[in-house]
């Protein structure tokens, strides 16, 4: 046969690039690290509770579905059951254990519901079925292991299956919420992830429409049952778990998630399925697959009714959402959970004739219950992919980023889980026991599918975990004992776990990040009474390791910095800002700096650097630090560079004390949401870090008893509204009028919620008068916090002083006027913000006592301050009515409380520095700074620190 030269070299073509694919792909997998995936990201294994547990009537509990049928001849292979299964209601610690020598970071389990409801709602709570878990959760989290909990894994108690009829009725959505209640209660202030159901597609498969799994219900041709219709029961039985889940979750969002702090959400078994043949039909069919697997369960879950094309196909059988059970499921998931171990060839069969030829495929390609579809694992008799010890499960490692790239595009890149990802190996004989420990082929699985995960993550899919299918062999339902999951093998004489050669693969990639050292950068630069300047300052560019191994030596575990933008030079870990007052002078003279538009492209650029030079190390970025008293300063009252003001603000050459701050923090604001949409777009999923904003936040009292003066105390605080809700607070706009500038549409959409978390700046608390319908002037003459031009719109028609009417002051003045020792104002400042914003992550970024002296040995005043402080910040964490004599207790319990969502304590600052306009005058460092030598000495503050921070109570004391 003579073959063209353009053909030769088409096909020439094609091997090579055959093998580069290959070859590339190889060295992908070959080359795969821990530290590929984000920061954060989970790593972890997964069991349910039927499967391992055993005990089956131990300690209260009662009979489950599963407990009587696999006792039931004929149902698992070789007669096994789960009595004892892999023993581990005895021997959990040592599983812990197992699990804490691999490296994890997670364990994904199920709650037996037959443990801690024996009977559900028709019996008491078995309490030692609940010790059970929470024993197990505390050994967890003693490993530094977090606990990833599924309410049911496909078992329930027997009694609800003989009273009710299981799944088939809607009592059964009540019975759950009672049981997912029982659980919220018992665990969830240790328990982070949620999920409700496991693979509720796949149990309604196996249990309604093959009958392979209690209650065995079924009907021709999917399988021979005593009773059942598989055309229309999986459907039922499916409708009320997903409005089980939705009553549960409600539950959860009202009752315990703001106290919690956690997430809940569903998990789907997920195959991903190719066309059997390239056309429409068949590619049609495979998106129809799809559809009616997981998105059986996303589709109402997210937007609030069942895929279209199932209601075309199902038309009646498929039940309906009434219109309060749209809104209730509605988006009643914080993220999706996807078991997915291989990939299935579609077959259409609506427009061609559909036979199963072979163990891979299920009949029934004639039923609207699979969508007029057939799956199978074969084509022309050649595999999808190697088989494995399971029918149906072929290694074919591309379709894990193919699954997750779908499910980012179908459900607007919602939040991620890979729940399950396994290879079946069949139980060898003895001829290939070696097998057990060198199971090479669960390894390059393994490799294989997390390589591919890693493209769909670094092509934006916000994937936030990996579980392994399992941690060791257990009883594999209908397969019983005879197929291999696990990374340990378990002797079913014994018990004892014996770890595969995939259990130490697995440690090797999980430790392999640690090995590697990570370089420390830090980057200060701070840009004025006595004539002082930031020239020197703590020469800190020069001395930086030394302030590191003092930071290290306090035992803080963050340092919030800027990074000087006319500098950009190069940790603990790194909180960075990217602007904290200074730019480069030639920004001011070419734009008029913030007063311009173009200046929010300038920030943009340079926050870009940043991110693309320092963000594989960076987890927090606050893009701009207090715009609001920036602009207040350098706009209004003109004592920061640019120096712009008016009468009777101050007196500069320039400026319009009205109108520019107006500008300043708009164009901010605007710099700010397109820096964060670099960040978003290119950075953050790769880099996995948050970004916000800081603002400089007084906390606000009312003058007087007074209505007014109350409202006047609200407007004072309206900080971040643009930046969370879309626009400027309509109190701003109904005062400033036109001058308030106007977001376009498109930009309300770029600020709306472009923020991760709120960074705020607190020392003190102020009064505050009306000025609208009573006249406010200055009282007292020598009261530096009373503010001037409280007849303007630009400061709300309102008066701040720190003294009230009596001149009594609001609490003791520090050192830098304006600012007073008023603990209760952190507690408050919080509660508002939390409040206001939806208790959206919150960082206290700087926290200070100002001093004018030397307070070199003894700065009491300044530990007074903290410990004050620092309480009042843990009752708002805390919600609870604590005693504050002890700080250690407040802050050691108050994390598993009712509250504000607040993740760090920032204090000002580590050393003595450069104080803006009074130079070197103001103290507010645990360290003091010679001004001749730039020694570093520390001072009492210091020492007491170092103490709180390592727990050292009674040295703490003797300060």
């Amino acid at each position: 046969m003579k073959i063209s030269s353009s053909n030769y070299f088409s096909c020439l073509f094609f091997l090579c690039l055959l093998l580069f694919v290959c070859i590339n792909s190889f060295e992908e997998q070959k080359n795969l690290k821990k530290s590929e995936f984000p920061d954060g990201f989970l790593f972890g294994i997964t069991t349910s509770a039927y499967q391992i547990e055993g005990a089956i009537l131990e300690d209260g509990k009662g009979l489950s579905n599963w407990d009587v049928f696999s006792h039931t001849k004929g149902t698992i292979n070789n007669g096994d059951t789960g009595d004892v299964a892999d023993d581990h209601y005895h021997r959990f610690q040592e599983d812990v254990e197992l699990m804490h020598s691999i490296g994890l970071n997670s364990y994904r389990f199920s709650i037996s519901w037959s443990r801690v409801l024996p009977r559900g709602s028709f019996g008491k709570v078995n309490f030692a079925g609940v010790t059970f878990y929470n024993e197990l959760i505390d050994s967890l989290l003693l490993r530094g292991i977090t606990a990833f909990v599924t309410l049911n894994h496909h078992d329930h108690p027997h009694e609800l299956e003989e009273k009710h009829g299981g799944w088939l009725n809607p009592i059964m959505q009540e019975e759950f919420s009672y049981f997912a209640k029982i659980c919220f209660e018992s665990f969830g202030d240790r328990v982070k992830y949620w999920t409700t159901i496991n693979e509720p597609n796949m149990f309604a498969e196996m249990a309604y429409v093959r009958g392979v799994y209690p209650p065995a219900r079924c009907s021709p041709p999917f399988g021979n049952c005593s009773a059942g219709n598989s055309d229309t029961e999986p459907l039922v039985a499916m409708h009320n778990m997903l409005l089980a889940h939705a009553k549960a979750a409600k539950l959860y969002r009202e009752h315990f998630q703001p106290k919690h702090g956690g997430m809940i959400g569903i998990v789907v078994h997920s195959f991903m399925y190719k066309p059997l043949r390239n056309n429409d039909f068949d590619r049609d069919a495979a998106h129809r697959a799809v559809l009616f697997t997981a998105a059986w369960v996303f589709d109402p879950l997210v937007h609030g009714d069942y895929p279209p094309e199932m209601r075309k196909y199902l038309a009646d059988a498929l039940p309906r959402f009434t219109s309060d059970e749209r809104k209730l499921i509605k988006d009643s998931i914080d993220f999706m959970g996807i078991n997915h171990y291989g990939t299935l060839y579609a077959k259409d069969c609506i427009n061609s004739s559909c036979v199963c030829s072979n163990s891979s495929c299920i009949a029934g390609g004639d039923h609207p219950i699979h969508g007029y579809l057939i799956t199978l694992g074969e084509k022309d008799g050649v595999s999808i992919g190697e088989p494995t010890g399971m029918s149906r499960f072929f290694v074919v490692p591309n379709g894990m980023e193919e699954i997750v790239d779908y499910m980012k595009k179908r459900y607007h890149n919602k939040p991620m889980f890979v729940t399950e990802n396994g290879y079946a190996s069949l139980n060898p004989t003895t001829a290939q026991a070696d097998e057990l420990q060198h199971d090479t082929k669960r390894v390059e699985f393994h490799k294989s599918y997390l390589a591919s995960l890693a493209r769909a993550i670094r092509k934006g899919a916000d994937v936030r975990g990996y579980f392994i299918w399992s941690l060791m062999d257990n009883f594999e339902w209908t397969s019983g004992y005879e197929l291999k999951f696990g990374l340990y093998y378990v002797d079913r004489h014994t018990l004892d776990r014996v770890p595969k050669l995939s259990a130490k693969w697995y440690t090797d990639f999980l430790t392999n990040k640690s090995l590697n050292a990570e370089k420390k950068e830090n980057f200060i630069t701070f840009n004025i009474k006595n004539g002082g300047n930031g020239d020197i300052a703590d020469d800190h560019y020069h001395r930086y390791l030394e302030d590191i191994d003092i930071m290290e030596s306090l035992g803080v575990n963050a340092y919030r910095f800027s990074i000087s933008w006319s500098r950009v030079l190069p940790r603990i870990t790194p909180f960075v800002t990217t602007h904290h007052n200074d730019y480069p002078q030639e920004l001011e003279e070419r734009y008029g700096a913030w007063l311009s538009p173009f200046m929010q492209e300038e920030f943009v650029h340079f926050a870009s650097t940043c991110f693309k030079n320092f963000g594989d190390r960076v987890k927090y970025w606050a893009t701009i630090n207090e715009p609001n008293l920036f602009s207040e300063l350098a706009y209004m009252k003109g004592i920061f560079p640019p120096s712009h003001c008016s009468p009777p603000f101050g007196k500069c050459g320039y400026g319009n004390s009205d109108i520019e701050p107006l500008l300043v923090v708009h164009n901010s604001i605007l710099a700010h949401a397109k820096a964060v949409k670099i960040y978003r777009d290119q950075f953050q999923v790769e880099q996995r870090g948050m970004i916000g904003m800081v603002a400089s936040a007084y906390m606000y009292k009312p003058m007087t008893d007074d209505e007014v003066d109350k409202k006047a105390a609200t407007r004072a605080l309206t900080l971040l509204d643009p930046l969370v809700h879309g626009d400027y607070p309509i109190e701003m706009r109904h005062y400033h009028g036109k001058k308030l500038p106007r977001f376009s549409f498109e930009e309300k959409l770029l600020i709306k919620k472009s923020i991760d978390f709120i960074g705020i700046n607190h020392y003190s608390t102020l009064f505050v008068k009306d000025c609208l319908h009573s006249n406010c002037t200055c009282m007292h003459e020598n009261n530096p916090t009373c503010s001037h031009g409280e007849n303007h719109a630009i400061v709300g028609f309102l008066l701040t002083s720190g003294q009230n009417k009596d001149g009594e002051f609001i609490g003791d003045p520090m050192g830098l006027p304006g600012l007073y020792v008023v603990p209760q104002g952190m507690e408050d400042i919080i509660d508002y913000i939390k409040k206001r914003y939806n208790n959206m992550p919150i960082f206290v970024t700087e926290n200070g006592y100002g001093s004018n002296d030397n307070d070199l040995d003894k700065d009491i005043n300044r530990i007074k301050f903290h410990k004050a402080y620092l309480a009042s910040l843990a009752r708002s964490i805390s919600e609870s009515e604590f005693a504050t004599t002890t700080i250690h207790v407040i802050m050691n319990l108050c994390w598993n409380r009712n509250g504000a969502d607040v993740r760090g304590y920032f204090i000002w600052s580590l050393m003595d520095n450069f104080e803006w306009n009074f130079g070197y005058t103001i103290k507010f460092g645990l360290y003091y700074v010679d001004p001749f030598t730039l020694d570093r000495s520390p001072k009492l503050s210091a020492h007491w620190y170092h103490n709180f921070l390592t727990n050292d109570i009674q040295a703490e004391k003797s300060i």
